[in-house]
């Protein structure tokens, strides 16, 4: 019939434009090579360092931890800095960062590995304090990075497009 030869058409344009894509990715995938990477929920947990600083925050206050991680979620779907929108909500003051808590994931160093002895080139662009660099070698990691590029050494955080700007 007429409806089902231009649905075999349709289906012969549809798979040519689909092999197209498809070789258009593989051509972009293969020029890749760099790799870049945040550090916090990427390369390491950070979720010890947020519960610590709630924990310091609302000490010796009545909020308790389920009520602020509440409000911190509410904000933070609402596409804001969740922990930095809750403190004003609550009118609590931000506590000192714990890298002490800080863990690297367990897979995070082999991801690394297998990504360099396939050939590409690794670098972190990442909203971190000074010191980044370092906590990355404490973590066996900068044997795999090549560049670093944190918000505190730089001046300029991410969502800012000046930090994945060459100088």
């Amino acid at each position: 019939t007429e409806f089902s030869a231009s649905l075999h058409d349709a289906e012969i344009s549809l798979l040519g434009i689909l092999s197209i894509i498809l070789k258009l990715c593989k051509n972009v995938v293969n020029n890749i090579k760099w790799i870049f990477y945040d550090i916090g929920s990427t390369l390491i947990d950070e979720t010890e360092c947020y519960n610590h600083r709630i924990r310091d925050a609302i000490a010796g206050t009545d909020i308790t931890f389920e009520k602020f991680n509440e409000k911190r979620i509410f904000f933070a779907k609402q596409n804001l800095k969740g922990d930095i929108e809750a403190l004003k909500f609550f009118g609590l003051t931000k506590t000192p960062w714990h890298f002490e808590d800080e863990r690297p994931y367990e897979e995070a160093e082999a991801v690394l590995h297998a990504l360099c002895d396939r050939g590409y080139s690794i670098g972190i662009i990442a909203n971190q304090a000074l010191g980044t660099e370092q906590r990355l070698k404490s973590w066996g990691f900068m044997k795999y990075i090549k560049l670093v590029i944190a918000s505190a050494e730089e001046g300029v955080a991410k969502p800012d497009s000046e930090i994945f700007y060459e100088p």
